[in-house]
């Protein structure tokens, strides 16, 4: 099976997993994992396991990568949205507290 196909069939078992974030997705069909293994490895580079690579370390997983990018995304998410929320609200109170004032 060639990298494409490998790449396709790994997001469709991360989706399967619970990643639904599209720019996760999106990242693992883009980035050549097969270039950061050991060229003896390359045809397992879209398995959905860690890899050795040198000095004793190894890629991770890419459901844990996925896993904890899309965590990451999500909450930063959350927090640009909660800042607008809190930049409305108060917006809105200074606006009142001078409707109320004059």
């Amino acid at each position: 099976m060639s990298y494409e196909a490998n790449k396709i069939r790994l997001v469709m078992e991360l989706r399967k997993q619970g990643i639904t974030d599209k720019r996760v997705l999106g990242a693992v069909e883009r980035v050549p994992r097969e270039l950061f293994v050991p060229e003896a490895l390359r045809s397992e580079a879209y398995e959905n396991i860690p890899l050795p690579i040198s000095q004793g370390q190894t890629i991770s997983q890419p459901f844990i990568v996925a896993f904890m990018t899309q965590a990451l995304i999500q909450r930063a998410d959350y927090n640009t949205e909660s800042a607008r929320m809190l930049d409305d609200f108060n917006e809105a109170f200074h606006r009142d507290r001078e409707l109320y004032s004059n």
